[in-house]
């Protein structure tokens, strides 16, 4: 089968990062994939995101730096975007059977092609960028609202099947859609975390400290600031305690700052920018990963930290809390620093079963997420819609 999976941009993230398997792990049951996008970036993805066949503009097109200020930035970066994806698009369509959106507004692009298979990561919302400004302008929440209309209408009318990749976003696509998705749960690449690396903390710079690491991109819903926190409260008890943040966006100097004013800048490293080997060293280097987040579908950073043999604070905000806590493969908290302060005490005490969470979260993954079982659910929703429609 030929297969066309589009997305806005090709960037170190956890859509972009299904995307590599996705496109590794179909090309290796035999299908062609190619991956339209307006911009690559294979530093930070995995080492495969290098050998996948990229259709881009003939100048490539980069998302833009930082936040969104006004209503009229936002339309004129989305309508460029989705117009110069269209373009892209549209010139190689004819030589694919199936067309495989992901990310907003991947699926917007690619109206009017077919057939469409939709894999929904996030339902359309005034996420990361757009997050201030909707809170903010009277005029951008007008405008979103008769966008989220929009919206629908392409997903009703030119969207012939959704995966999604959590239980959670699963109840949300129902909801605004009135579809039901089906469920491909993302993987973890255990054998490439679980493998050793000697040194670690010392290779980071952190040789006998305990070390609190978060992961993911610098913006509000992530909620690094919450790290900091816990990190100043921390330190009365544990002096030894240090905080390493992994990630890059527009909150970095305003991190900085609340780190300074708390007094425990020195304590705080931020690191971005960094590869796939050396996020597994820092997964190493850590003692317990804290993913406070505001609100997230899933969540893969957790279970590559429990990969790597970390121990998990999760929030309960997250979608992946209701596995980690289901399963018993973590710690799941409310989104404050209180509730994560006490957590992170806990293990330091040895008041929490670490040893027997890790063991169940290493069976689990190697169950249940897997790029191979990813791969396959969608191998099976496009067989069902070239067949059922007789496209392919």
């Amino acid at each position: 089968m030929q297969i066309l999976i589009v997305q806005p941009h090709m960037f170190p993230g956890g859509a972009e990062k299904a995307i590599v398997y996705l496109s590794h792990c179909l090309k290796k049951m035999g299908n062609r994939v190619s991956v339209a996008t307006l911009s690559v970036q294979v530093r930070g993805l995995p080492s495969i995101a290098r050998e996948i066949e990229y259709i881009t503009p003939g100048e490539q097109i980069y998302p833009k730096r930082g936040l969104f200020s006004n209503s009229s930035d936002v339309l004129k970066t989305f309508l460029m975007e989705t117009k110069k994806l269209h373009e892209v698009v549209v010139e190689r369509v004819e030589d694919y059977d199936v067309i495989n959106p992901h990310v907003f507004p991947s699926y917007w692009a690619t109206v009017g092609m077919e057939p469409i298979v939709w894999t929904c990561n996030e339902v359309l919302g005034p996420y990361d960028k757009t997050r201030a400004l909707y809170g903010s302008s009277l005029i951008f929440r007008s405008i979103f609202e008769l966008v989220k209309g929009i919206d629908s209408l392409i997903v009703s009318r030119f969207v012939h099947k959704i995966l999604t990749n959590s239980p959670y976003n699963n109840s949300l696509i129902e909801r605004r859609y009135g579809r039901k998705p089906i469920l491909a749960l993302p993987g973890v690449d255990v054998e490439f975390f679980q493998q050793d690396v000697p040194d670690a903390k010392e290779k980071v710079g952190l040789s006998g400290r305990f070390v609190m690491l978060q992961v993911g991109a610098l913006l509000r819903r992530k909620r690094h600031d919450i790290g900091i926190k816990v990190l100043k409260k921390l330190k009365s008890e544990v002096p030894h305690v240090s905080l390493l943040i992994v990630g890059s966006g527009p909150l970095k100097k305003e991190l900085e700052d609340e780190a300074k004013r708390l007094r425990v800048r020195s304590d705080v490293k931020i690191l971005s920018d960094i590869t796939e080997d050396e996020l597994r060293l820092v997964y190493k280097a850590s003692d317990v990963l804290l993913f406070p987040v505001i609100d997230q579908t899933f969540g893969l950073v957790p279970f590559e930290a429990l990969a790597s043999g970390t121990p998990v604070i999760v929030s309960e905000n997250a979608g992946c809390a209701k596995i980690i806590e289901r399963e018993s493969l973590g710690m799941v908290v409310k989104s404050e620093v209180e509730a994560f302060y006490n957590a992170v005490l806990s293990i330091i005490r040895g008041k929490s079963d670490v040893e027997n969470m890790l063991i169940a979260a290493k069976n689990y993954i190697r169950k249940h997420l897997t790029w191979e079982k990813f791969a396959e659910a969608h191998m099976r929703a496009f067989t069902e819609i070239c067949d059922l429609a007789g496209w392919c």
